[in-house]
């Protein structure tokens, strides 16, 4: 099996487990605080478990070698099980707009909590811990705005930081 699988294989598990983490935080955060929000943060970190799961399996199948019947390998596995992720997404996020319209509709109260905020704090440190796990030299805080600036397409969230990151100095 060369490196791309091994190194597949291992985020793969990273971020099952890390995910599996998160997804009872956040569903524990959620109930207590009663945000809709947290609760759909929830069910994304569930769709992550299930995306993660699929790469893994893929990344297996995908791995096998060519044999009689498959002259060319197993490699278009990643494929198919892409597709099961992208549709898996696809209905998670339908359904989370139909609970956030239906919030908007009958103007659900938002109430501030600090267990929201703990619960996102433990989400950044968690996500900071697996991607450097994973090999990936990307960081979010790591970022310089110039940076950020370069991938990201929000010109005007980047003004702003800019101008708070000058009055710091």
């Amino acid at each position: 099996m060369n490196e791309r699988f091994n190194n597949t294989k291992k985020a793969s598990i990273l971020g099952i487990t890390g995910n599996v983490f998160l997804l009872m935080i956040k569903a524990i955060g959620g109930a207590i605080s009663g945000s809709q929000a947290m609760i759909a943060d929830a069910a994304n970190s569930a769709g992550d478990i299930f995306a993660s799961l699929m790469t893994f399996i893929g990344n297996k199948i995908a791995s096998e070698p060519s044999d009689d019947t498959h002259n060319f390998g197993h490699g278009k596995a990643e494929y198919i099980f892409s597709l099961f992720i992208s549709i898996s997404m696809l209905l998670v996020a339908s359904k989370l707009l139909y609970d956030s319209t239906l919030s908007l509709i009958f103007k659900q109260e938002f109430v501030f909590s600090w267990t929201l905020v703990i619960v996102c704090l433990i989400t950044i440190i968690t996500f900071e811990t697996i991607y450097p796990a994973c090999g990936s030299s990307n960081s979010a805080i790591k970022l310089t705005l110039e940076e950020l600036e370069k991938i990201s397409n929000y010109k005007k969230w980047i003004d702003v930081c800019k101008h708070i990151d000058k009055k710091a100095v």
